[in-house]
């Protein structure tokens, strides 16, 4: 570039000089030191400047561009690589077994919830509820707890009495398999905790390693064990300096007791999560209590906001403040472990750290699934569905597989503004699905964990599904 600007100046600069001196040679100009700098040096340095500002321009932008598509390129190479590090790398299945679930919600429970979501069911005119304006407001309340007779002043707030009241629901729902975990645990104990048990184990010489019998007896043995019923209960992070651990302990352990569970075979652990981390704190807690082969896991999340305390303090600042409420549940167990009586009913996968929705249903062959050809909604959306940015997103998603859009299902907007714990109650809700259905669980904060529930199959526990072909 610099040679081509100095060969124009020279050729500029050879053609006006020779113009100026034949001119200064007609006209008997004698000219003084100013004359020589102005004419030989700054007139043609600006006609090339002139002549040649188009093209420097030109190729100035040419530079940029190409500058930054290299960056753009460089970016994406960069994307691409790190993708493909994921993508090599193993992916982290948990597989757990199913044995029972429950949802509620003012539409219905269960299967009736998604019936709902897909007729688009409003909230109704709430005549206990005032807004700013002292107005009724519309709501998503469960009347039957309207009807439990608890007295407020045992409890922090009206609030946590309908929360108390939804979680004892929800182990009501559940007691004939906490029966059986209870009469499975006794069992154990009386084994594995008796004087027997102890020598068995302390004197390995007494089991004659030659005898076929002693060694199936001891696999029996170790696959029934069971050491303790887990109770996790997850609420909003709003309630983190406000709920009443102790009273809330009080009433969850009369109940175990009176089913056959003592306090010291019974895990309570409260999680308050908020809406923006509440999936992946969910997957952490799977995360943790994978592979625990001994103990069974019960899930509990709950939350409402019919308090008109609460709706005093939210209407002000939400327009058309929109409360709900509901809670779900579920019995997981690793699937290795055996229970007396008591069988699975689904199979609950997450894989965690496939990003790609289309090799997830390459690798686990949902591409011919009869769902895909029906009009039956199997996807269930976390997200706004109003958000356009995500709707381009979950477009993108699922582009390369055989989900059409008729397929979603939305959670979000059936919970009003009450929406700490939407993600997890829309993961709880893909197991109330029909049994020929495989659900999906998709949102903005679901990317990086892909959940889905499958129904028992004779083979189920044989299955080896490869993630990394």
């Amino acid at each position: 570039m610099i040679k081509k600007i100095l060969l124009s100046f020279i050729a500029i600069f050879t053609v006006v000089s020779g113009i100026i001196i034949f001119y200064w040679r007609d006209v008997q100009y004698n000219p003084d030191k100013g004359d020589f700098f102005l004419y030989f040096l700054l007139l043609p340095a600006i006609i090339t400047l002139s002549i040649l500002s188009p093209w420097l321009i030109y190729s100035a932008y040419k530079t940029y561009k190409d500058k930054k598509e290299q960056a753009i390129n460089q970016d994406k190479n960069d994307a691409n690589q790190k993708q493909n590090a994921v993508t090599d790398a193993p992916l982290e299945q948990l597989n757990f077994n199913i044995y029972s679930s429950f949802a509620v919600h003012a539409l219905g429970e269960n299967e009736s919830i998604i019936a709902e979501l897909q007729n688009f069911k409003s909230p109704e005119l709430d005549d206990q509820l005032l807004n700013s304006y002292g107005l009724p407001l519309l709501s998503y309340r469960i009347k039957d707890l309207d009807e439990d007779n608890h007295e407020e002043s045992e409890y922090a707030s009206p609030r946590q009495v309908r929360m108390i009241s939804l979680i004892q629901q929800q182990l009501e729902q559940n007691i004939e398999n906490l029966y059986l975990i209870a009469e499975h645990l006794k069992r154990s104990t009386l084994f594995y905790e008796s004087q027997q048990a102890r020598e068995y184990h302390m004197h390995p010489a007494w089991v004659d390693p030659e005898s076929e019998y002693d060694d199936v007896q001891m696999q029996i043995v170790e696959v029934y064990r069971l050491n303790r019923l887990n109770l996790h209960i997850l609420l909003s992070e709003d309630l983190l300096h406000i709920w009443n651990d102790e009273q809330s302990n009080e009433l969850i352990l009369e109940f175990f007791t009176e089913i056959g569970i003592v306090p010291q075979k019974l895990h309570i652990e409260y999680h308050f999560f908020g809406e923006q981390l509440a999936y992946q704190e969910l997957i952490h807690l799977l995360k943790g209590i994978h592979k625990r082969e001994h103990e069974m896991f019960f899930l509990v999340v709950a939350d409402s906001e019919i308090d008109q305390d609460l709706v005093n303090e939210k209407s002000w600042m939400i327009k058309d403040y929109i409360p709900a409420e509901f809670a779900a549940s579920c019995l997981i167990a690793d699937p290795l472990i055996k229970i007396q009586e008591l069988e699975p009913t689904k199979n609950l996968k997450v894989v965690v750290g496939q990003q790609d929705a289309a090799k997830l249903f390459t690798n686990f062959e949902f591409h011919d699934l009869p769902q895909y050809e029906g009009e039956a909604p199997y996807v269930l959306i976390l997200s706004d569905q109003m958000d356009i940015k995500f709707s381009k997103k979950l477009q993108q998603h699922f582009l390369q597989t055989s989900v059409e859009p008729h397929h979603y299902i939305y959670v979000k907007s059936s919970l009003g503004h009450t929406q700490h714990l939407a993600d997890i109650y829309g993961f709880m809700l893909s197991m109330h699905f029909p049994e020929h259905i495989i659900p999906f669980v998709f949102g903005e904060n679901t990317v990086s964990a892909h959940t889905f529930v499958q129904s028992v199959t004779e083979n189920s526990e044989d299955d080896v599904m490869v993630l990394n072909n």
